[in-house]
């Protein structure tokens, strides 16, 4: 059986598209599923990390002109910034796709792209089996027979009128696509968070963190009142364009500060962690099923959602860009200093939010789905 992958990554985009389409995409291999992507090749692009991890890259050029009316994708309501994320139009990136599904064939093609919907997915329905998409806006139409959107509380309403009517509509953390090592290490990094204490500080902005807002939270923990004593990991991907800005900061740090790079054992790190600052995106439902405190920053629209129900439940603590993002860290960690067991209430609502099994549960559906598997 073979599974096909729509998706992106860039330092503009970020990685998060293309890691938790490698979370399911390995899921699937283990069960004997042939797995292949279809990426572009945009600055920043991860497609050696997917060859790396065992599945087939099909690549097309980062950017190409565009090759459709104007009118007829102004029709299709995809927000503009997020359709200049690949440089091209939706029918001209279909136009080529189709060459590599038609020859593929899969029995599902799974797309997560916040550039793509319905439009793009008609034009390429004739060579896939079925369709699943994964969103997190719901913004747009969509032609799918599966769509998912993990994010806590989102109610599957949000996207009626959007999706065809016999579409299967998984929405919420459970369904999470998160790696089977975070289910394994729930249970351990729970019980050490039972006498919470400030010693280990873990930092990450997301693989890009285009604009840099690690070096900021840097700049507010040394404004704060963390004990010199404190670890702090600093996790960057390997494009992220501030890299080397964030080692020579991390020099000059009161504290002793890691810099790891393209790591592959965040589940780990989490679990060993005390308390994390980052960003909202996949990690943050990896932080949930291991009850990491976190302090989250938003870094794009997209993420507001989350956040905010996030923060109502009090499963993050959110750390405002006003009057600063170095002050709201600080007066963060201060509150954590002052008052450890912020900690534990922090680490017992986020536990709630999702357990680690999503990634099951959505192979579950695509199974279920496609006759041939059964």
């Amino acid at each position: 059986m073979r599974v096909a992958f729509r998706a992106d990554a860039s330092i503009r985009i970020g990685n998060g598209h293309i890691m938790r389409n490698l979370t399911l995409a390995t899921a699937l291999r283990l069960r004997g599923i042939d797995t292949h992507f279809i990426c572009r090749e945009l600055p920043g692009h991860l497609n050696d990390l997917i060859r790396l991890q065992g599945h087939t890259v099909h690549e097309i050029p980062g950017i190409e002109a565009p090759q459709a009316s104007p009118s007829i994708e102004a029709a299709a309501k995809v927000d503009e910034k997020y359709q200049d994320w690949f440089g091209t139009t939706q029918l001209y990136d279909a136009h080529a796709c189709r060459p590599i599904l038609n020859a593929l064939q899969p029995e599902w093609l799974i797309v997560d792209h916040y550039g793509l919907a319905e439009l793009w997915e008609k034009a390429v329905m004739d060579d896939c089996g079925s369709i699943m998409v994964l969103d997190d806006l719901a913004n747009r139409h969509h032609f799918c027979h599966l769509l998912l959107d993990q994010t806590f509380e989102r109610p599957p309403s949000d996207y009626f009128g959007k999706v065809p009517s016999d579409c299967t509509i998984l929405c919420g953390s459970s369904f999470a696509l998160l790696r089977p090592e975070f289910a394994k290490l729930r249970q351990t990094s729970l019980l050490r968070r039972k006498s919470p204490q400030l010693k280990k500080l873990l930092v990450s902005m997301g693989g890009t963190d285009e604009h840099n807002i690690t070096a900021e939270v840097m700049k507010g923990l040394c404004l704060s009142g963390l004990a010199e004593d404190c670890h702090v990991t600093i996790v960057m991907g390997n494009n992220a364009p501030w890299l080397e800005q964030v080692k020579v900061l991390a020099l000059s740090m009161p504290y002793s500060v890691e810099v790891c790079v393209g790591v592959s054992n965040m589940a780990l790190l989490m679990c060993d962690s005390d308390v994390t600052i980052g960003a909202v995106g996949t990690t943050a439902w990896e932080r949930c099923a291991l009850g990491l405190p976190a302090g989250v920053i938003i870094l794009a629209e997209n993420q507001n959602f989350a956040a905010k129900i996030l923060g109502q439940i009090g499963a993050v603590h959110i750390l405002e860009h006003h009057p600063s993002i170095q002050e709201t860290t600080a007066i963060f960690i201060n509150s954590l200093v002052k008052n450890p067991r912020k900690l534990r209430d922090l680490s017992r609502i986020a536990s709630v939010v999702t357990d680690g099994q999503g990634c099951e549960r959505v192979i579950a559906h695509l199974i279920s789905g496609c006759a041939p598997w059964q």
